[in-house]
């Protein structure tokens, strides 16, 4: 068997997380969020992203997204899982992810479906399942990624 290509310098850190034979799925995370998968998945691309634009690595300040927007009122709303995932990627202000998203959610942007959505047989979430970590609640659905509203006429991004 041949040995694998040596892996990029940048990709290097990601390159545990990848799915193969010897390091399958996690069956724990077939219907929820695998952070440290996803996490790192998030800030390599967001390395990768700030690179490719030219600018030094020197001066990305790597403050968590949960550590600029965070509060005692997402943690009751936000899924554990979701807190987790929150707290390890990185949030550089003025950052674009992709051109067809702007960059992470801001907490009133990352809510507004529960805001908008309606679910013919739970309405908007109002009444049974609404409460904090129900299933099916109106705050089930949140925004990760915003989408620049230039480009859209509803921003809901990436959900």
């Amino acid at each position: 068997m041949a040995a694998p290509p040596p892996t990029n310098p940048l990709f290097a850190p990601i390159a545990k997380h990848r799915i193969t034979p010897t390091n399958p799925l996690n069956e724990k995370f077939s219907a929820a969020l695998d952070v440290d998968r996803c996490a790192a998945l998030h800030n390599t691309l967001m390395l990768y992203g700030w690179i490719a634009s030219g600018l030094p690595l020197s001066t990305l300040k790597k403050a968590s997204w949960w550590s600029r927007h965070g509060s005692q009122s997402l943690l009751k709303i936000l899924r554990p899982e979701l807190v987790r995932f929150l707290g390890k990627i990185f949030d550089v202000e003025g950052h674009c992810f992709f051109y067809h998203l702007r960059g992470l959610a801001r907490p009133g942007e990352m809510m507004m479906l529960g805001e908008v959505l309606e679910d013919e047989e739970l309405g908007r979430g109002l009444g049974k399942g609404e409460g904090v970590g129900e299933e099916g609640g109106k705050w089930r659905f949140v925004v990760l990624y915003a989408t620049p509203v230039a480009l859209v006429s509803h921003p809901a991004g990436l959900v």
